[in-house]
């Protein structure tokens, strides 16, 4: 199993699912414990509301998210509470992975290109500079995150967006991403696509 990269000089990165592990159940079981009834209303992989989408793409701040979802459970639930919750999706970015990308940066531009938000790009920055020492942003050239381009995939304005900041060429360039939905509007911006299912080893595709 390796990926296709012959002409290639630049990989852009999904980052949740490929790059850090993550678990949905978690968060979903997390928002159950503190007594929202149905937490797939609002949260699934591929099919998030209107509310999350809007977050991602940072056209409404933290507290606003943040409350619309406590008015949705009883109790009373600090933002403590609900950040401890929001995260637990968050696990961790394995060694293997880091070493993956710092070998591939020497022959590559490497980018990021992540669907996240505020509350979750504070947690998982902070943990990776604990854990390695350095930042997340310095194993690429850039790192896109929707909320801070106010853009989201899989809309194909994202894409087109990071070709012409980056100044790169589609046809020169793969995306790699554990969305099917992601990966079919990157194709129609002429980007070629590595699509990674969630349960195979994104650094396996890359061992040559």
């Amino acid at each position: 199993m390796s990926a296709n990269i012959s002409g290639i000089k630049n990989l852009i990165f999904d980052f949740g699912g490929v790059i850090i592990d993550i678990d949905y159940n978690r968060v979903k079981k997390a928002f159950e414990d503190l007594g929202m009834e149905d937490v797939r209303a609002f949260y699934q992989h591929d099919d998030h509301s209107r509310l999350v989408e809007d977050f991602e793409k940072g056209l409404i701040t933290e507290d606003l998210f943040r409350n619309a979802i406590i008015s949705e459970i009883p109790g009373n639930i600090t933002y403590k509470d609900f950040d401890d919750a929001w995260n637990r999706i968050l696990l961790t970015v394995p060694p293997k992975r880091v070493e993956m990308l710092e070998q591939l940066q020497e022959k590559y531009n490497l980018y990021l290109l992540s669907n996240t938000n505020i509350i979750h790009y504070r947690k998982y920055t902070d943990d990776f500079q604990k854990e390695y020492g350095k930042s997340l942003n310095s194993l690429f050239k850039r790192a896109y995150y929707s909320h801070q381009i106010l853009l989201r995939k899989p809309d194909t304005e994202i894409f087109s967006f990071v070709l012409s900041d980056a100044g790169i060429k589609a046809a020169e360039t793969l995306f790699v991403d554990d969305s099917e939905l992601n990966i079919e509007a990157a194709r129609k911006v002429g980007l070629k696509t590595l699509y990674k299912p969630q349960h195979n080893e994104v650094a396996d595709y890359f061992q040559e």
